[in-house]
Order: C-alpha cells, then structure tokens, then sequence
C-alpha cells in the first residue's frame, strides 16, 4: 500500500541523496598515493646505507633511526590504498547521539574517512560501532565497550540503504519504506 509523502517525508529523502552526492564526490576527489613517493624513498633508504657503511660509530644510531623510518615510510605507501566504490559507497546509516553531541556513520565493505572527517563510512565487518547499528533500534539507548572505553548514547535514526550506480533506490527503516519509481518517490506502508 502507499502513501502520499509528507514534506518531512520529502526532505528525509532529499537530505539522504545529497549526503549520497557529496560522499560520492568526495571519494571521486580522493587522490590516490603516488608511486613516485616509494622511488623518492628508495633514494632516500640507498643514501642511508651508504652513510652507514661510512659512517662514525656515535652517527650510527641515528643514521638507523632514520632507516627504520624510510622502511616504515615505504610499507605505508607500498600498501594499495583501497577507497569504497563511489557509486556505491555504504549501504547502511546510523544517526545517534553520544554526549551530546550527534553523528552520522555509514556502513560500507570499505572503511573510509576523508581529510577533516566530515563523514565516517566504516567496514561493517571490522567496525565495533556496527555492532549498534545491528543490535539497537530507533529510540534505543545503546551502550558499547570498546577497548579503552565505554560509549553510550541514543540511536536517533537508522535505515538500510540500496544504491546503485550512483543513484539512490530505496530506503528502509523501522517504520517505512519509501523508493525511487520511474514516476518518483512513493512510501510503502510498514504494514
């Protein structure tokens, strides 16, 4: 059965394909590593070895200092940096507050958090915050330990998500369904 959309029907809707769109344009925007910083540290790793083999006894534990540092430095960057699928990027949202203060994580396959953080996507897999999205409700308070410390706070909103190619199909929580027709947005009645 549907339902006619109310404006707050409407700029819930609204507001979740404009997040779709600036998290898509933010992850199209992520530059990816350059190759060129691993050739710029092999340079620089070479050099050092050569300055340790000519080296003074009282320079050395330095100069292998910053050995260590170009090797770990060349492991960050050798790693291939993996960015969710722009025209898919989560497919799960949780809204809760926590002491106070409010905030949106999305769920995904890949985590990622762009420089500033202006959003979160997180490894539904990995993440420990996915274990409210599953276990909690809209309205419920949650509780989580982490390892360091305890979260609580209030699940204001969570919905299940279909995108695909970039568009936003469907969305789904406790309480209703609403999705993208040919002929627009319809609510399907929870039932």
């Amino acid at each position: 059965m549907t339902k006619p959309l109310s404006q707050k029907n409407l700029n819930f809707i609204k507001e979740h394909e404009q997040t779709l769109k600036t998290i898509s344009e933010c992850i199209k925007d992520t530059p990816i590593k350059e190759t060129a910083d691993l050739f710029e540290i092999a340079k620089n790793i070479a050099a050092l070895k050569e300055d340790i083999m000519v080296g003074k006894p009282d320079d050395l534990p330095g100069l292998y200092h910053q050995l260590d540092q170009q090797y770990l430095a060349a492991k960050r960057f050798s790693k291939q940096e993996r960015l969710p699928d722009h025209q898919a990027p989560y497919f799960g949202h949780l809204k809760i507050e926590e002491n106070g203060k409010v905030r949106d994580i999305f769920l995904g396959h890949i985590s990622y958090i762009p420089q500033g953080g202006a959003f979160r996507i997180v490894d539904w897999t990995k993440a420990p915050i996915a274990s409210v999205y599953y276990n909690y409700s809209e309205g419920d308070e949650f509780e989580l330990e982490l390892p360091k410390k305890v979260i609580t706070g209030l699940v204001i909103q969570k919905n299940i998500l279909s995108i695909k190619n970039g568009r936003l199909l469907r969305i789904d929580n406790d309480q209703q369904s609403f999705v993208n027709t040919k002929d627009g947005w319809i609510c399907l009645s929870a039932k």
